[in-house]
C-alpha cells in the first residue's frame, strides 16, 4: 500500500517477547470492543452495559465460570489435535468431524452394550470413540505421505462425510423411541462425575493433563525433538534419519484421536446421547485457538477458556437484552477477526520506505 509517497511494509521482527504478543492480543480485544460497540448502537443498544453484563456472566458466578469450562473442554480437545499435527506442517482441518467420529464411537458402544457394567462399558467407550476417530487420521495421513495429497482438502471433506453418517444414523438405525434423531439415553452409571454442584464434569481433567503430556512430549523427549526436525524441513529430517512418511502418518492418527476425546466427553459427560447438533463447530474453533496460542499446548488451555467466554457471553447477551442471533454472531466474528488481525504484530511491524 502507498500513502503520500511512502510504501507501508510489514518487516519480520528479529525476536518476539510475551510482552508483544500480550500487547497484540490486548489491542485485538481493545479494537474488538470498539467495533463492536458501533454495531450494538445501531440496534438502539447500550455497549457499556451489554459487555458489562457479559463480563459478570462468564466471571461473575460460579455458574458462569463452570458452564465457561464446560464449554472449553471440546475446544481444547480440537484445538491439541490441531497443534499436534501443526508441529510438522500438517494442517488438520478436520478436527470437527473427528470430534464427531469420537462422539459417535462412544455412543454408539453405550447404547447397544448398555447391558455390560460400567467398568467395562466405559473402557469400551473411550475404545471405540478413539478408533472411530483415529480413521478419520489414518486415511488422510497415509495419503500425504505416500501420495503427498493436500491434507487439507482430505480432512475437510471428511469433516462432511463424518457429520453426514451421523445424521443417516441418527435418522436410521439409532432413531430414538419417540421418532425424532436422537439415539436413547446412555446408561445412568457411564456418566462423568460432576464438579461444584455444577454440569462441568470431571473431564475437565483429562483434558489439562493430555495438554501437559503434550507439552513435555514435544519440549522435552526425543521423538519431540525429531518431529520439530521434521516441522523444519522433510530434507533436513531424511537426511538424519528421521521417519517422514512414518510419522506423518502417526502425528495424524495422534491428532485425530485427541479430537475423538473431546468427543467422548461430550457424549458421557454433558450429551448422554448422539444427537445432531453434537459437534457445534468445536472443530472449526479450535483452529483459532491453536493459531492463538502457537500450537504451545498450556497456553491453549486459557486461550481455549477465553474463547469459550466469548460463547457464554453470546448466550447471555440474547437472553438479557433480546439481541437477535445474528448481531451474536457478528459480534463473535469481530473479536476472532481483531485477534487473530492484530497477532499478526507480534511477529512483525510496520516500516514505511520512500517509493
Amino acid at each position: 500500500m502507498i500513502i503520500f509517497g511512502y510504501y507501508i511494509v510489514l518487516k519480520k521482527k528479529l525476536r518476539t517477547s510475551q510482552s508483544s504478543r500480550f500487547f497484540a492480543l490486548f489491542s485485538g480485544v481493545v479494537l474488538s470492543l470498539i467495533l463492536s460497540g458501533f454495531i450494538f448502537l445501531l440496534n438502539k443498544t447500550n455497549p457499556f452495559e451489554v459487555f458489562t453484563s457479559s463480563f459478570f456472566a462468564i466471571f461473575g458466578s460460579l455458574y458462569g465460570i463452570t458452564e465457561t469450562f464446560l464449554i472449553a473442554i471440546p475446544i481444547a480437545a480440537c484445538a491439541l489435535a490441531v497443534g499436534v499435527a501443526a508441529m510438522i506442517k500438517i494442517w488438520n482441518i478436520g478436527a470437527e468431524g473427528q470430534f464427531v467420529a469420537g462422539a459417535l464411537g462412544a455412543g454408539i458402544s453405550g447404547v447397544y452394550f448398555s447391558f455390560l457394567p460400567s467398568g467395562l462399558l466405559i473402557p469400551l467407550m473411550f475404545t471405540s470413540g478413539i478408533l472411530f476417530s483415529m480413521i478419520l487420521g489414518v486415511i488422510p495421513g497415509i495419503l500425504k505421505a505416500m501420495l503427498n495429497v493436500n491434507e487439507i482438502l482430505v480432512t475437510l471433506m471428511l469433516n462432511y462425510m463424518a457429520t453426514l453418517f451421523m445424521l443417516f444414523l441418527l435418522y436410521g438405525p439409532l432413531k430414538g423411541l419417540d421418532n425424532f434423531p436422537y439415539s436413547k439415553y446412555i446408561p445412568d452409571n457411564t456418566f462423568l462425575p460432576l464438579l461444584f454442584s455444577s454440569r462441568l464434569h470431571v473431564g475437565v481433567f483429562i483434558v489439562i493433563i493430555i495438554a501437559i503430556i503434550l507439552y513435555f512430549f514435544m519440549k522435552k523427549s526425543i521423538w519431540g525433538y525429531e518431529l520439530r526436525v521434521l516441522g523444519e524441513s522433510y530434507k533436513a529430517a531424511r537426511y538424519a534419519g528421521i521417519g517422514v512418511k512414518r510419522n506423518i502418518i502417526l502425528i495424524m492418527v495422534i491428532s485425530a484421536a485427541i479430537a475423538g476425546v473431546g468427543g467422548i466427553l461430550e457424549v458421557i459427560g454433558v450429551q448422554h446421547r448422539l444427537q445432531p447438533s453434537i459437534a457445534q463447530g468445536y472443530g472449526f474453533t479450535g483452529i483459532i485457538v491453536s493459531w492463538l496460542s502457537k500450537n504451545n499446548p498450556l497456553t491453549t488451555l486459557w486461550v481455549s477458556f477465553l474463547i469459550a467466554g466469548l460463547f457464554v457471553s453470546g448466550s447471555d447477551m440474547q437472553i438479557s437484552y433480546s439481541l437477535p442471533t445474528s448481531i451474536i454472531k457478528v459480534f463473535q466474528g469481530i473479536v476472532f477477526l481483531s485477534i487473530l488481525a492484530s497477532d499478526i504484530f507480534t511477529d512483525y511491524y510496520i516500516s514505511l520506505e520512500k517509493k
